[in-house]
């Protein structure tokens, strides 16, 4: 046996959007704390290559989800996103519709076809 194939067709995903399954694109965004010119300012960049991702976004009711610190933190909403992304972790943030969340956590399916967002929206 020459080994595992993936059990999603390569093209699933494209099709789906193609269908309006992933109607929204967000971006994800990292903290960055130093300037260009060495001042310190703490501000909310784009990360390069997670930019107008193809996304879903849809409410949950309250959840606890364990964070990478090992604590709780309550998700108030979470994203399917279109492929894999590997590069996101929890203390970024997401943004879609001018809308901000706070990312708490972050699934990969086993095919590496979709990434889960769990979100928490920020209000400030």
């Amino acid at each position: 046996m020459s080994g595992l194939t993936s059990i999603i067709h390569p093209g699933m995903t494209e099709n789906l959007a193609a269908q309006g399954f992933f109607p929204d694109t967000g971006t994800v965004y990292a903290e960055q704390s130093v300037n260009a010119d060495g001042s310190v300012s703490k501000s909310w960049v784009a990360v390069a290559g997670l930019v107008d991702l193809p996304c879903a976004v849809s409410a949950l009711r309250a959840n606890e989800v364990p964070s990478s610190d090992g604590l709780l933190a309550t998700s108030t909403h979470k994203a399917l996103l279109m492929d894999s992304h590997v590069a996101i972790i929890p203390q970024q943030r997401f943004e879609v519709d001018s809308i901000k969340y706070e990312i708490t956590g972050v699934e990969t399916d086993s095919q590496t076809a979709t990434t889960r967002l769990f979100l928490r929206r920020v209000i400030r």
